[in-house]
């Protein structure tokens, strides 16, 4: 019987340096110039989750995987940070204000939720709600507003 451990080793020391070659990437973006790209980030998460949903064939603990050929990417887990980029920037120059930001609050806010308990994932709908909360405030929302 062949002795599978250094492989493993291999492939364990490959994906550190991919991972931390992420990490340092990821930590040095300036997020920034993402902000005008708001809604085309929502739309865009929104999309390729309902497409791996409808479409999605890897399921692993009851979610569907993102299959890039050669890695299966957890991509319901992903979404919040996507979401969380996208809303805002959304919310960078809302006017609380004008009378249609009830329906464009709940369509930000209900959409991505329906689609966390559609995906088996009630945890990343809570981290979601509470971020997207958060950024009301910050944002500059009125109580009134938090409580409809």
């Amino acid at each position: 019987m062949k002795d599978i451990s250094p492989s493993i080793f291999t492939n364990s020391v490959i994906y550190f340096f991919i991972g931390l070659t992420v990490l340092l990437g990821i930590n040095f973006f300036d997020y920034r110039r993402l902000k005008v790209y708001g809604f085309n980030l929502y739309a865009g998460t929104i999309f390729i989750w309902l497409m791996l949903l409808g479409l999605g064939k890897t399921f692993i603990n009851g979610k569907p995987y993102l299959n890039l050929g050669f890695i299966n990417i957890n991509y319901i887990d992903v979404t919040p940070v996507l979401l969380t980029i996208a809303v805002a920037g959304i919310f960078l120059n809302k006017d609380w204000a004008k009378p249609n930001w009830f329906v464009s609050t709940v369509f930000l806010l209900i959409v991505p939720n329906i689609l966390y308990i559609g995906s088996s994932s009630v945890a990343s709908a809570i981290i979601y709600t509470v971020v997207y909360l958060i950024l009301m405030v910050l944002s500059g929302a009125r109580k009134n507003s938090m409580l409809a």
